[in-house]
């Protein structure tokens, strides 16, 4: 069983997301996304292609896109 196809978000602060699959069956989530090195917003941090970065991901679990409750939120904790 997968959930349904879910429209992708509209593009923000330069980021711009290209797919989400979510696998029920196999308890498995894909989100890929794209943004330039160099963005246009005081909210982002520029990346420099000879550094390495480190990506502390956090999850959640949500009954709908307004559910605001933080019980089912997992992930990096620092």
């Amino acid at each position: 069983m997968d959930a349904g196809s879910a429209p992708l978000p509209v593009d923000f602060n330069g980021y711009s997301t290209t797919l989400m699959d979510v696998s029920i069956t196999d308890m498995v989530a894909n989100v890929s996304f794209q943004r330039p090195f160099v963005l246009e917003s005081d909210y982002n941090m520029q990346i420099n292609v000879t550094q390495t970065y480190k990506v502390f991901l956090n999850w959640g679990v949500f009954e709908n896109t307004t559910d605001t409750n933080t019980t089912y939120i997992f992930g990096a904790s620092k």
